[in-house]
């Protein structure tokens, strides 16, 4: 199935979803039944591998923003459905043993180690419960916990490759798609607090951890034999994880 398709379908089952739940909760007129808004949330993130000789080399700044929708369950103003559509700009830089096939094949020159830096974006839906309080002082605080799912749309990564003589080669924006895991999966958790501005208008500030459970990039892993040659030794095991910022305004 090709990527747009499955933005397609995604996008189409999201605003099945999004209908089923807002027809369910206007039940109640007292209750407003939805919150729209708008979210931009600047986040740190990074990849944690799990293979021999791979190791993650820091955090990279990204950026998420899109459309929030909170849907009251249950006629209940403390208990929502938070929901949305956002696209996300996530990545991380990792470090592993490496032979590239740009440096040809004599083997003194091609053993060495590449540092990766991912540049990713996806279109995300999250489907978490939110739980909130009754106004305390302008102010209603909330905890959520649920997952969201994406689908990667861009990946670009700039290599930086020094062989054990020390040569170097650098490759910038490489268009590593094809290596990229198509779907990526979060368990998604946090916390923060609405502050009403004027009306039904509130700013939202919180902080909110995407603990990733699912293959980043797809391959094998490199070993380094005892002949000091490599070969490929397993599938690579790798998750992307995010802690962001998250601001925004609802309605």
């Amino acid at each position: 199935m090709k990527p747009i398709n499955v933005v397609k379908h995604s996008a189409a089952i999201a605003f099945v979803l999004f209908s089923s739940v807002f027809a369910i909760s206007q039940d109640n007129e007292d209750v407003k039944t939805a919150r729209l808004g708008l979210n931009l949330s600047p986040n740190l993130g990074w990849i944690s591998p799990d293979n021999d000789g791979y190791s993650g080399e820091g955090v990279k700044l990204g950026l998420q923003y899109g459309l929030s929708m909170d849907f009251v369950l249950f006629n209940n103003p403390n208990y929502y459905l938070a929901t949305g559509v956002k696209l996300s700009h996530i990545g991380g830089k990792l470090s592993h043993p490496d032979r590239p096939n740009y440096l040809g094949e004599d083997n003194d020159r091609a053993r060495g180690v590449s540092e990766a830096n991912y540049s990713l974006r996806y279109v995300d839906v999250p489907f978490a419960i939110k739980l909130k309080t009754n106004e305390i002082g302008f102010a209603y605080y909330y905890g959520l916990f649920g997952l969201e799912g994406g689908v990667n749309i861009k990946a670009e990564a700039d290599y930086d490759y020094t062989d054990q003589k020390g040569s170097s080669a650098e490759l910038k924006d490489v268009d590593v798609k094809d290596d990229v895991s198509l779907f990526r999966a979060d368990l998604v958790f946090g916390g923060g607090m609405e502050r009403t501005l004027s009306g039904n208008t509130r700013i939202v500030l919180g902080i909110h951890y995407h603990n990733g459970f699912t293959n980043i990039v797809n391959g094998r892993s490199y070993d380094l034999e005892s002949n000091g040659s490599f070969s490929k030794d397993q599938e690579l095991k790798n998750r992307q994880h995010f802690v962001k910022l998250n601001i925004g305004i609802t309605f």
